[in-house]
């Protein structure tokens, strides 16, 4: 009895330490929000994803940064100055510290840009126009191209910087492979200089974190501890809202705006996003296991290709699945992106009867069978679109295999280029029209999973990256944008629109970029 009675005595004696009013504070300025999927990893070259990169901006600062409108602003790089046009000058901000209490130095920088470009990063082709980052003092770096770059400081702001001393301390000096389904100390751990430190992180269940109170930067909300817990049912994270258990969800589902507007303390915010979904068709295989046709792969004819194209009613997706808040598009660009061009953003009409015919006169009059793998938890209806696709494609004889699966294991397969057909969707991480033309178009890109090649878009994107002249590198874009459109070996479906849900008392800035930036948020 006299054991229970001390610490009942004992807990009792706490009450005073702790005031009731803290804890009322504390919960007044906690966000708990939700995603319809879960980051990949805390370590910032893990995956190069908008789920997952936007939430490490959070934790992780970069040399430049973009503001709420996503104009560049100094970052951990206080200024800097071109010194010739393949060599920058960067002066770094001092007195800033990592979450751990390290001092933040050019080592970091150089040990940083060194990791991304190592086995395993996922980030190297953001800054593949770099080809050195050198240490000139504690505070001063310079950054080498290997040409000329219009684009350099956006493509930095894909280099989030980490702590040298940190990562030898925890064996995190190389990055844990995707594709090889390796897991490394900084997948669950993080120590960047951002706004927000990493409290907790429990993979598929919620990952929380606090707010940096030694950030160099300025906080213009008031967001003191943020909750993120991944909820993949739509009907889960529409009910956690309406509930109150979530403060914000993104997206919400589409059928679900009607319940969600209905409740007088939810509100429902919508801006244009800079994401665009695509269909990919892997013309590089040799065969097309699935086809069972021998020693041919139907989708290297652009006969095929286009009967596939004109097959996909877009507007259908639109209205039925997409309920008005998507924009078809004829590009791998939207608008707000530089070198987007109106007058070449027209889609070739719907037609399945001239699908048919071409399929006719490609050889394949019955069609033919091929895999289609998506996400199911990624992209605005991504699945739904999925099936979509599969359905209008059946009429005109084409028989797609549906492989639908949680983003992680999605990008896995896909990824490791074990795929003959997919749906994705990208946003500009240097907000300009080679960032997707060079990364999925280009023979080398990185995420040219599909093998296409041509050699006049390889040479015009070559030209475009090196040219400072904008109206001439505008008019290199141009013939980019035509060339690919031709080819139709990417097949650009629509952009996407932000449409997130939350509490009344909660404050957002959207960025069309989809990323949470929490250090803008407040709770009133």
């Amino acid at each position: 009895m006299r054991r229970y009675f001390l610490s009942f005595a004992f807990i009792a004696s706490l009450s005073f330490l702790f005031n009731p009013a803290d804890a009322a504070v504390s919960k007044a300025n906690e966000l708990t929000f939700s995603l319809k999927g879960d980051i990949h990893s805390m370590d910032p070259y893990g995956l190069y994803e908008v789920i997952t990169t936007g939430y490490l901006y959070n934790v992780y600062d970069t040399l430049v940064t973009l503001d709420k409108d996503l104009k560049i602003v100094p970052g951990l790089a206080e200024s800097w100055i071109s010194k010739s046009p393949t060599l920058m000058e960067m002066k770094l901000r001092q007195n800033v510290k990592f979450h751990e209490g390290e001092a933040f130095t050019a080592d970091d920088v150089i040990f940083s840009y060194k990791r991304s470009i190592s086995e395993g990063s996922d980030v190297k082709a953001v800054i593949a126009s770099v080809k050195d980052i050198r240490k000139v003092d504690d505070f001063t770096v310079e950054v080498e191209t290997h040409s000329s770059n219009p684009t350099l400081l956006a493509e930095l702001y894909g280099l989030m910087i980490m702590s040298k001393s940190w990562c030898e301390k925890h064996d995190a000096t190389k990055v844990a492979q995707l594709t090889k389904n390796e897991k490394g100390y900084a997948d669950l751990h993080a120590n960047g200089t951002g706004p927000f430190k990493l409290e907790k992180r429990e993979p598929e269940i919620q990952t929380i974190l606090v707010r940096n109170h030694n950030w160099w930067g300025k906080f213009e909300g008031n967001i003191e501890r943020a909750i993120f817990k991944p909820i993949a049912n739509d009907a889960t994270r529409v009910a956690g809202l309406v509930t109150g258990e979530l403060d914000l969800i993104t997206p919400v589902p589409l059928q679900d705006k009607t319940r969600v507007e209905a409740v007088s303390s939810l509100e429902i915010v919508t801006k244009p996003s800079l994401n665009t979904i695509y269909m990919v068709l892997n013309v590089g295989l040799n065969e097309l296991p699935s086809s069972g046709i021998k020693g041919k792969n139907p989708l290297q004819d652009i006969r095929v290709r286009e009967a596939i194209y004109r097959a996909i009613d877009i507007e259908a997706i639109q209205k039925k699945i997409m309920q008005g808040t998507s924009k078809p598009t004829a590009l791998m660009i939207g608008p707000g992106i530089h070198g987007y061009d109106a007058d070449l953003d027209k889609r070739l009409p719907y037609d399945p009867e001239l699908a048919k015919k071409l399929l006719t006169e490609a050889g394949y009059p019955d069609g033919f069978k091929m895999a289609f793998d998506n996400s199911n938890d990624r992209y605005i209806k991504d699945e739904a679109i999925a099936q979509a696709i599969a359905a209008m494609l059946r009429k005109v004889g084409i028989t797609l295999t549906l492989n639908s699966t949680t983003k992680s294991k999605y990008f896995a397969k896909v990824l490791g280029g074990d795929t003959e057909s997919y749906l994705m969707g990208w946003m500009p991480g240097t907000y300009d029209a080679l960032d997707p033309y060079s990364n999925l178009c280009e023979t080398k890109g990185k995420y040219n999973i599909g093998k296409y090649s041509n050699p006049k878009l390889d040479e015009m994107i070559q030209k475009a990256q090196v040219e400072l002249d904008d109206t001439k590198r505008q008019e290199y874009v141009r013939e980019i944008l035509q060339i690919q459109q031709k080819d139709m070996a990417q097949i650009p479906l629509h952009q996407e629109s932000l449409v997130w849900g939350k509490r009344k008392n909660i404050n957002v800035v959207q960025r069309a970029d989809d990323y949470l930036m929490l250090h803008l948020f407040s709770k009133n």
